[in-house]
């Protein structure tokens, strides 16, 4: 590539910078090509029904790149952070691809989105739109919406094919029974954080005939693709409206997790109660310590800095959504009762300079992490 380089620029560097953006543009070209193989992949997927996701492909993929890594000379890590890309970004083209035929062959249902508003609601009505279906939001607020609102629930739910409950924790058993109290025939599921204080109202509800189940989608209003994220179904009683609720997500890369509703928050008590807690608890100590944040980011080891990655996202979540997921669930207590064991079993280590038994400490966690399910595919 021969250009004059502008005045003050190496000229060295400059064809080399050249050479360099050809090289870039081949990439590109390549991942442009690249793409459009894993949307015909999806398309296969889709008409033999197979799942997005192919973890034991993935692995292959990713010991095939370090080994083609390995010899030619480059870094492993290169390759495989690479490899990891692209295999995130060829699930969300084939997710993309699946949704739009899906879109194209549904019959398409009525769907009644309570709570639409919300930043949960909203994510959940472009998500059946997106499936193919027609959505009706109902909100005790107001706002602007592409979507058509209903004023009245007991008109729109008795019109409604599906019913989603997305309303806060502490509202939603009463928006359950008036749910039941209009008699609709639509399938009627929510997607709460937890699910104790709502199984009253929905064993009332399946007492009078409605058809209800639960469901949580394990990630935020942000998620546009669901390659790699999980969605729980909640058995609330009816294993029918549970396979219908199903159903609806079967069109997202996501992974579906089938669970009965009284084990849910148990589970949750972990995986949201906890690493909420530690996060805050994290956040709050940095705090306390005058230290400023920038210096500690600037000073910051690889555990530190991805540790206060996540602390700082938390932070800046939902706080109300936040309490209610401690408050309300149940199982919070034997939490913060293993948390002051923990804390307490460290700290006497510690105190007393025992060694052995801080070494012990970690190496049941160690062996607790070795199992297969502790590494993600992604």
């Amino acid at each position: 590539m021969s250009t004059t380089p502008p005045r003050g620029i190496d000229p060295e560097l400059s064809l080399l910078r050249g050479d360099l953006r050809e090289v870039d543009d081949a990439i590109v070209a390549l991942l442009a090509r690249r793409q459009e193989l894993a949307r015909k992949i999806g398309e296969v997927k889709l008409r033999k029904e197979l799942p997005i996701k192919a973890p034991a492909v993935e692995q292959d993929f990713i010991g095939h790149v370090r080994a083609r890594a390995a010899e030619l000379g480059l870094s492993a890590e290169l390759c495989e952070e690479t490899a990891r890309l692209l295999i995130r970004y060829s699930c969300r083209e084939q997710e993309e691809g699946q949704r739009v035929e899906r879109g194209k062959a549904s019959a398409g249902r009525n769907v009644l989105v309570v709570g639409g508003l919300g930043l949960m609601g909203q994510w959940t009505a472009r998500f059946m739109a997106s499936s193919g279906h027609t959505v009706t939001l109902v909100d005790a607020r107001s706002a602007e919406s592409e979507f058509a609102i209903a004023t009245d629930l007991n008109e729109a739910a008795v019109a409604a094919d599906v019913i989603v409950l997305c309303t806060p924790i502490s509202a939603t058993a009463r928006v359950i029974d008036d749910v039941r109290r209009s008699k609709t025939r639509a399938l009627v599921f929510d997607i709460c954080s937890l699910k104790s204080p709502l199984i009253e109202a929905i064993e009332r509800a399946r007492s009078e005939g409605l058809r209800i189940t639960s469901a949580h989608p394990m990630f935020g209003p942000s998620a546009h693709y669901l390659a790699g994220r999980n969605i729980l179904l909640c058995d609330a009683g009816d294993a029918s409206a549970c396979d219908e609720a199903t159903l609806l997500f079967k069109s997202s890369a996501a992974t579906l997790m089938r669970i009965p509703i009284l084990r849910h928050d148990e589970l949750m008590r972990q995986v949201l109660g906890l690493s909420h807690l530690t996060s805050l608890i994290f956040a709050d100590t940095l705090t306390r310590s005058g230290l400023g944040l920038s210096e500690l980011m600037r000073a910051g080891s690889t555990s530190f800095l991805a540790q206060a990655a996540v602390s700082g996202e938390v932070v800046r979540e939902n706080r109300g959504l936040y309490y209610e997921i401690q408050a309300e669930n149940v199982a919070t207590p034997r939490l913060l009762q293993q948390l002051r064991e923990s804390i307490e079993a460290y700290a006497t280590s510690i105190a007393s300079r025992d060694r052995a038994a801080f070494e012990s400490l970690m190496k049941r966690s160690c062996e607790y992490f070795a199992g297969p399910a502790s590494a993600p595919t992604e």
